[in-house]
């Protein structure tokens, strides 16, 4: 129908069928809320501490592997160590065993404590001290970020290669030189018992003479 009340017809039909579908949205997102993207500044920050944390580890790394600071094979103990505490927390992450270390046991004190950069690097992966029944304890707790313990694993495993080579040439120089010096003395030896042999026959021909 034409003419006024047509016209009002249509406008409330008009703002029904708007009020409906608006409600419709709102449903919608009360059930489906929006995705919510990081921001370009933050997705920067977080960048920029994933660098940062790679670069500590990286320090850290580099002091264990300073052949002036240790010795080759204390190198491969601690990065093996280092590598096999951060690799079990990795593949159990929530068993507490793995994140809890005794600070006084012999495979910490011996290969990684007295390691030069074997501390920094727990700190730098996440570790801390922690006292335990009053005794010391290095423990990874929950609350360190997973992405640090995979970075440590993985600046870890790509060194594990180069602290066996390492080791490896370092044994290898050390029983050469150990067979070196073992020749050394043989030949002394031989030499000494030659000088004397000499002496007597020298000896043996003075009273030969006098005779």
């Amino acid at each position: 129908p034409t003419g006024p009340q047509g016209e009002v017809g249509a406008t409330l039909r008009l703002s029904v069928s708007c009020s409906e579908k608006n409600d419709e949205k709102s449903a919608y997102f009360d059930t489906h809320p929006p995705e919510i993207y990081p921001t370009q500044a933050e997705s920067s920050d977080s960048r920029d501490g994933a660098a940062e944390v790679r670069e500590r580890l990286i320090r850290a790394v580099t002091t264990i592997l300073n052949p002036l600071k240790n010795p080759p094979p204390l190198q491969e103990h601690c990065v093996v160590t280092l590598h096999t505490l951060c690799k079990n927390v990795i593949d159990n992450p929530r068993d507490s065993r793995y994140r809890l270390v005794k600070a006084t046991s012999r495979t910490m004190t011996q290969k990684v404590l007295c390691c030069v950069g074997g501390e920094q690097f727990l700190y730098a992966a996440g570790w801390t001290k922690a006292t335990v029944n009053y005794e010391g304890y290095y423990r990874c707790d929950t609350a360190a970020p997973m992405a640090t313990l995979r970075c440590a694993e993985d600046v870890l495993r790509k060194n594990l290669r180069l602290c066996r080579e390492k080791a490896e040439r370092h044994e290898r120089a050390k029983t050469k030189e150990k067979d070196d010096a073992a020749r050394q003395k043989q030949e002394a030896r031989r030499a000494i018992e030659e000088d004397k042999a000499r002496r007597r026959e020298a000896e043996e021909r003075k009273r030969a003479a006098k005779a």
